[in-house]
C-alpha cells in the first residue's frame, strides 16, 4: 500500500477537493493535525493548527497550550509534529517545528488564553491558507450575531455565529478544570457541533472578511457550541505579529503571518 505522501504527490485532485488534515501535508496548512510527543508516562495530544505567525523574521505554528505544550508540561524545544503522533504512529520524519513558548495554565485561574507557539525552521514547510477558507486578512473584535467558519483537524468545515462574549467558561482538560474569563461563545449554524475533540486550536474566523476573531480551545458545555479565546488577546500574550506575504514559484501560498488589529 502506498503511504499518504506518495498517493498526494501521484495523484490528480479536483480544484475543490479538500486534502484529509489527519495526514503528512507539505506545506502544512492551518486545519491540519499537530501534536507533540508526550513524556514518558504521558498522553500524546492531537489539535489543530490555528496560523501562521511571526515574531521578528521568525515564523511559528499558533495553537493551543494543551495541543503543543500539554498543559505546560513540555519545554522548549519539545518537537512538534505533523501531523499528529494520534494520527500517524510512524511519526519519525514528521516533525515540523519546535516548542518555543506558551502562555501558563493556572490551575485555579483565572485564565483568559490558551496558546502556544512552535517555532518553523523552514518556512517553505508552511502556508498561512487555511484549509478551504485561505489566508487570514487581519483581526477583528468579537460581535454577537457575527457569523464565522473553521476548519479543525477532526470536523472540518464547519460554520455558525458568535452568541456571546465577554463570558467565563470552565474548561474540563487532562490535568484538571481551568477557569477562562472573556471567552467567546460559537453557536452552530446546523445540526452538527461546531467543534469536535482535536479541533482545539483552529482559527475561528469572520465569514464575510476572512479577519481572524477568536482561537478555539474546545466545546461548549451543551455538546453543541464552541468556546474561543479572543484572538487579539492570543497575539498580543505571545508577542507575536505580522509577517510579509510571499508565493512560491509554483503559485501557492507562501509563508504569511496576521497582525493585530481591530
Amino acid at each position: 500500500m502506498l503511504k499518504s505522501r506518495e498517493v498526494r504527490r501521484g495523484t490528480l485532485r479536483a480544484a475543490n477537493t479538500v486534502p484529509d488534515p489527519k495526514v503528512e501535508m507539505r506545506p502544512a496548512r492551518p486545519g491540519c493535525s499537530v501534536g507533540f510527543l508526550p513524556p514518558a508516562g504521558g498522553f500524546p495530544e492531537v489539535g489543530t493548527f490555528g496560523a501562521l505567525v511571526r515574531r521578528g523574521n521568525a515564523f511559528f505554528i499558533l495553537s493551543n497550550n494543551h495541543v503543543l505544550a500539554d498543559e505546560n508540561n513540555l519545554r522548549p524545544p519539545a518537537p512538534i509534529f505533523q501531523p499528529s503522533i494520534l494520527d500517524d504512529r510512524d511519526f519519525g520524519n514528521h516533525q515540523i517545528a519546535s516548542l518555543f513558548s506558551f502562555a501558563t495554565l493556572l490551575r485555579g485561574g483565572p485564565n483568559r488564553v490558551d496558546c502556544a507557539i512552535a517555532h518553523v525552521p523552514n518556512p517553505n514547510l508552511v502556508s498561512n491558507s487555511i484549509l478551504r477558507i485561505g489566508p487570514p486578512s487581519g483581526t477583528v473584535a468579537p460581535s454577537v450575531d457575527m457569523p464565522v467558519h473553521k476548519f479543525g483537524r477532526s470536523s472540518g468545515y464547519t460554520v455558525g455565529s458568535i452568541s456571546t462574549f465577554g463570558v467565563n467558561a470552565r474548561m474540563e482538560y487532562d490535568t484538571d478544570i481551568f477557569l477562562f474569563i472573556n471567552q467567546i461563545i460559537i453557536r452552530s449554524a446546523t445540526s452538527a457541533p461546531f467543534p469536535e475533540k482535536g479541533d482545539s486550536g483552529a482559527l475561528v474566523v469572520e465569514r464575510a472578511t476572512r479577519r481572524a476573531v477568536g482561537l478555539l480551545i474546545g466545546r461548549g458545555s451543551d455538546g453543541m457550541s464552541g468556546v474561543a479565546n479572543p484572538i487579539n488577546e492570543v497575539l498580543q500574550s505571545l508577542r507575536v505579529n505580522s509577517g510579509l506575504s510571499r508565493q512560491r514559484r509554483d503559485g501557492t501560498p507562501g509563508p504569511r503571518a496576521f497582525s493585530p488589529h481591530s
